[in-house]
């Protein structure tokens, strides 16, 4: 139980699944008889690689999120998505921008709010923003960078 709200709580937007790789490769280290890993952050775990009987657990190791492109003079990021995000979902939640340390995920936490659209009542990724409570475009990039992934704050 414990290893899977370790891979839940672990962020893996796409693009950047290698944290996610290292995991779980550490934490199968005393199950797997060999582990194979491609540049594309996949990764297999071996047991018993002679057996006649073969069976496979396959899942993704990436999940959807958002991206920081730009950030505002008032110090509100605008982002993008990575994947297929459903933007809707997004308002009003608690995001973090995720940044490593010392290989340890440090988190940036903030508020995504949107710009309304009036015009057709449509929300577009482009209407999300990240509020991290800084004033100045200066105070935000002191905590975050261009390029920062964001993901929605988890409650595991």
């Amino acid at each position: 139980m414990e290893l899977l709200k370790k891979m839940l709580t672990t962020p893996s937007v796409s693009g950047s699944e290698l944290h996610f790789q290292k995991m779980l490769i550490n934490e199968m280290k005393d199950v797997d008889e060999f582990v194979i890993t491609h540049h594309s952050y996949n990764v297999i775990h071996g047991i018993n690689k002679d057996s006649n009987v073969k069976v496979m657990l396959l899942a993704h190791i990436d999940e959807i999120g958002l991206v920081i492109e730009d950030v505002e003079p008032n110090g509100i990021c605008k982002m993008t998505n990575i994947g297929s995000i459903r933007p809707e979902m997004y308002m009003g939640q608690q995001g973090c921008v995720v940044k490593y340390e010392n290989n340890q995920p440090v988190y940036v936490n903030g508020v995504i709010g949107y710009t309304p659209n009036y015009k057709n009542g449509n929300v577009s990724v482009l209407d999300l923003n990240l509020d991290l409570g800084t004033t100045s475009k200066e105070e935000t990039l002191k905590l975050v960078n261009i390029g920062d992934v964001v993901i929605q704050k988890d409650t595991y």
